[in-house]
């Protein structure tokens, strides 16, 4: 039978020395400009001056001091803390971990090791230990996600996440508190039903897109969601797979490198709406039945201009946001009738049709597999290609015969 791991670990022999747990007095404490950080930053000061209003001894951990040959103390950890009690002025001892050095080099070394072993903590972390005190948002984010159909996930890592399980919570705090409550409760349903019974591998990506559309609508339209409209967002969610809205996020993002990660989801999602919400939601009205009349039918109405009255924007083509339907139109040119044959001429041979041009997928180049990612053209109607290092038109990226090309190579 195998033993623990633990049962076979060799130890090292401990270093250093013992040191003394005492309290110390403020005045009799000095810092080491050699190696210690600079309090003089914005950042240190917003720190010593948070430390010195809200004092508390419970998180008052014990400073780490050096008692070199001569006997002065000198702090290796904890300076913050020293300068917060001296403003204070009330805080006549500090508990201390004094050791013993060899020189100011080894005061220096431990300084490097102490800040290298400690691991700031996540958002995640730092969510669960508010659920756990209590804390009045994070218990309805809690509550929010349990209605949803959603959880918190364990860890961050999500090759072992149950679906339907959460760590973006810095998106959903941010969502709670910019869009309020009730739209980021209807986010984070259209979440769990646009991607239901999937791991949410990619949820931090798209769920500032999701409260964008649902926090756009509910803006315009009270209530926000018809059954109709609601069932049209389920709809555009699901058009594509995680994957998929993560790279138009990222294509996004190569037009504009301006765009954070939420912003470009947002503008991803916003787009996809504005483009695909007209069409799902509007049924199509049924005319009566004409009435029996010899009379000629009249010539049938313009076409409508692209609607904009929803969301006060001009609809976008939809084929950028469809999986792989949209197609560059054919264009032929009508076959020519055969001349009519005259007295005793000869009969004319009829002229050959023009050639129609092959139609060209948005998926890549003509003939190839749906399954490459599309062409999304910025606004100088080319896309960045990591192949060729450099952006590109439509021409060159449906006539580009490099098996190595970053359209065909990179997964949708």
């Amino acid at each position: 039978m195998s033993r623990p791991a633990t049962d076979r670990m060799k130890h090292n022999p401990p270093l250093g020395t013992l040191p003394v747990l005492q309290y110390v007095l403020p005045a009799q404490l000095t810092i080491d400009a050699s190696y210690q950080r600079t309090l003089d930053t914005a950042a240190s000061q917003a720190l010593i001056r948070q430390i010195a209003q809200h004092w508390d001894w419970d998180l008052c951990l014990p400073l780490v001091v050096s008692r070199r040959a001569d006997g002065s103390l000198y702090v290796i950890d904890g300076q913050h803390r020293l300068a917060a009690a001296r403003i204070r002025g009330d805080i006549v001892q500090l508990p201390a971990v004094v050791g013993s050095y060899a020189s100011t080099a080894d005061e220096a070394a431990n300084f490097v090791h102490l800040n290298q072993q400690r691991r700031p903590l996540g958002k995640l972390d730092l969510f669960k230990a508010a659920v756990a005190s209590g804390d009045t948002e994070a218990t309805e984010i809690v509550a929010a996600l349990d209605a949803a159909g959603l959880s918190v996930a364990p860890h961050m890592n999500p090759i072992s996440w149950a679906p339907g399980a959460l760590a973006n919570i810095g998106g959903i705090q941010a969502s709670w508190r910019r869009h309020g409550p009730d739209v980021t409760r209807l986010a984070l349903r259209a979440l769990r039903e646009g991607f239901d019974g999937q791991v949410l591998h990619y949820a931090g990506s798209i769920f500032p897109g999701v409260a964008a559309v649902v926090s756009a609508e509910a803006r315009q339209f009270r209530p926000a969601f018809t059954d109709k409209s609601w069932a049209a967002l389920i709809a555009m969610i699901r058009s594509r797979t995680q994957d998929e809205w993560r790279s138009a996020m990222l294509m996004a993002r190569a037009h504009d490198p301006n765009l954070t990660f939420p912003k470009a989801s947002e503008k991803v999602l916003l787009d996809a709406w504005d483009a695909d919400a007209d069409t799902l939601i509007t049924p199509a009205a049924s005319a009566p039945a004409p009435a029996a009349s010899t009379a000629k039918p009249s010539a049938p109405p313009p076409p409508a201009p692209p609607s904009t009255a929803r969301t006060g924007r001009p609809t976008i083509p939809t084929g950028l946001f469809s999986k792989g339907k949209n197609t560059v139109a054919p264009v032929a040119t009508p076959k020519a009738a055969p001349a009519k044959p005259t007295g005793g001429a000869p009969k004319a041979a009829p002229a050959k049709p023009a050639a129609v041009a092959p139609t060209q997928s948005v998926s890549g180049t003509a003939g190839a597999s749906s399954g490459l990612r599309r062409f999304i053209p910025g606004a100088d109607q080319k896309a960045w290609c990591s192949q060729c290092d450099r952006r590109v038109g439509a021409a060159e990226f449906f006539n580009c015969k490099d098996a190595f090309c970053s359209f065909k190579r990179e997964p949708r």
